[in-house]
């Protein structure tokens, strides 16, 4: 059987998409409707599942507007033409999951997290064969992936860290790997909007026009004045940015910016792809 004929099982965070669907769900809905926020630790008490729920019911991520891994996505719809069988598998919420694959139009079923059932590790892998069969390739991106991997027939390997991807190799064949862009220093500078900093330079002026740029403890109070005005500026950007992604991607230049892109994914430290939920 060669790997044409086996169903190909895609993951969406991280994988499909560089970014996280629910940290984008999250700031939608403190946005729409922060008071819910209240409602959180709640439905935590009932398990992941709930949460994802809660905060989907207050969000609504656009499968047209969300980044995509494009030589990966390339890869999809070459095999799908092959006349392979691709299902989407993701712990995001059903809500989202849909709504990607109706605006690709790739993918023959969705398995996705609902009611109080958090699609992640095992529960996605149980679920995979529930459905799919015990005959299939995965692609993934993650630690939490490694289950499913270890049951698969095939790997193929999205961006994963080198210590996760060497684990994977040791237990099965690789069909493909994809590299994903990591955030140079030209991004960073973008994100930070250093370019801005210029403008906190007029803290000078006034030691300039007093003729004390040779008193050094003065210097040192603008330095650091300077600094702290240009740090909260570059924050300031960046929660924007954050706030408006939607927006900046329906936007034909902001598009381009490293959140909206996604290039940028470092803003999620705290839920990046090897701790995900």
């Amino acid at each position: 059987m060669t790997n044409t004929n086996i169903p190909l099982v895609v993951d969406l965070d991280g994988t499909l998409t560089p970014t996280d669907t629910l940290v984008e769900s999250f700031i939608q809905m403190v946005k729409q409707s922060p008071f819910d926020l209240l409602r959180l630790p709640l439905c935590l008490m009932q398990g992941r599942a709930r949460v994802k729920e809660a905060i989907a019911a207050h969000s609504n991520i656009a499968g047209e507007l969300l980044p995509y891994r494009e030589s990966f996505l390339a890869y999809l719809y070459e095999e799908k033409q092959k006349g392979r069988r691709i299902v989407l598998a993701t712990a995001a919420h059903r809500s989202i999951a849909e709504n990607v694959a109706k605006h690709l139009g790739l993918f023959d079923q969705v398995l996705a997290t609902e009611a109080s059932h958090n699609l992640k590790g095992k529960v996605k892998l149980q679920a995979i064969q529930e459905k799919v069969g015990n005959v299939f390739v995965y692609a993934g991106d993650s630690q939490a992936d490694l289950p499913i991997w270890k049951a698969s027939q095939a790997a193929v390997l999205v961006d994963v860290p080198a210590t996760t991807a060497e684990t994977v190799r040791r237990d099965v064949p690789i069909e493909r790997e994809f590299q994903g862009d990591s955030a140079g220093i030209s991004v960073w500078l973008r994100a930070l909007r250093v370019h801005q900093w210029l403008k906190n330079l007029l803290l000078f002026v006034p030691l300039l026009t007093a003729f004390s740029f040779t008193d050094i403890s003065k210097l040192v109070s603008l330095m650091l004045a300077f600094l702290a005005f240009s740090f909260v500026a570059s924050a300031t950007y960046m929660l924007n940015d954050l706030w408006d992604l939607e927006n900046d991607r329906a936007h034909p230049r902001k598009r381009f910016r490293p959140f909206a892109s996604a290039r940028f994914s470092e803003y999620q430290p705290f839920l990046n792809s090897e701790t995900k939920i």
